[in-house]
């Protein structure tokens, strides 16, 4: 809805008449503006509130074994590491989307292109990754040289894009709703070793996979890369850096699991 509605909210008058004046820095900072102050906003305004939920919700349904502690949901510590979460996936889709802005200017401007066809494609863009982005170009360029009608070609490219766009917003929700909720995990056993009731050095988080047809070889390799788990601070080492949890990738299915090992 939020990416929705910064599309709906680029005034394609406007646009119009940046196009024609070629000015092209200034049509990328009204782009910028309008993302910042309505899609960042939004998501601030709806994906932490839910993400913090989530991140409580599983901190409460978390068992610590061996250990009866209640997840104190006032805990300074643990609030500022779910809102975190929360904060720094904003950022970065932020600024995805901003380069995907920056590169559908950029080539708008250096290919010529009608501006008509301009204006279209700046509007679709926003919301969409880079790589979205070219790929709605391109099929918009087969079905200019398929000798579609423009009409017909509007009408497909915007149901193209809004079906990235809904592909990109379940991604986000997914990839996010994992993210938040082993946050919680991890903090409710952070808030059994600040209490006392836990010793550090007995905890080993270990790595699980969904070890189906699915299993992506990038989480395949984590378990054996991270033999008997590792320590509550400790990173899982992955092909694609140091984890402190899952997700390793957008719709990571992976999760974690204690065990309180007897020292």
């Amino acid at each position: 809805a939020v990416f929705t509605a910064v599309g709906v909210s680029l005034s394609r008058e406007t646009l119009a008449g940046l196009v024609s004046t070629g000015d092209r820095g200034a049509l990328e900072r009204l782009v910028s503006e309008v993302w910042q102050n309505v899609g960042e906003r939004g998501l601030r305004e709806t994906l932490i509130p839910r993400m913090r939920a989530l991140a409580l919700q599983a901190a409460e349904r978390t068992v610590v074994p061996g250990v009866a502690v209640a997840f104190n949901v006032a805990d300074p510590l643990a609030l500022a590491a779910i809102n975190a979460v929360g904060g720094a996936k904003i950022t970065a889709i932020s600024d995805t989307t901003r380069e995907a802005v920056r590169g559908i200017v950029t080539r708008t401007f250096n290919n010529g292109l009608p501006l008509a066809q301009q204006i279209a494609e700046i509007a679709e863009v926003v919301g969409l990754t880079e790589r979205q982005a070219l790929s709605l170009s391109h099929f918009r360029d087969g079905l200019i040289e398929a000798g579609e009608k423009p009409g017909r070609i509007t009408a497909l490219v915007e149901r193209k894009a809004k079906s990235l766009r809904r592909q990109r917003a379940e991604t986000i929700a997914r990839s996010e709703s994992m993210q938040a909720i082993h946050a919680g995990q991890f903090e409710r056993t952070a808030q059994a070793i600040r209490s006392g009731l836990l010793d550090a050095s007995r905890v080993k988080r270990l790595w699980l996979v969904a070890a189906d047809e699915r299993l992506c070889p990038i989480c395949a390799a984590i378990p054996s890369q991270n033999s008997g788990g590792v320590g509550q601070n400790a990173l899982f080492a992955t092909s694609v850096g140091a984890l402190l949890s899952p997700p390793a990738h957008p719709n990571c299915r992976c999760t974690i699991t204690l065990n309180i090992i007897d020292l």
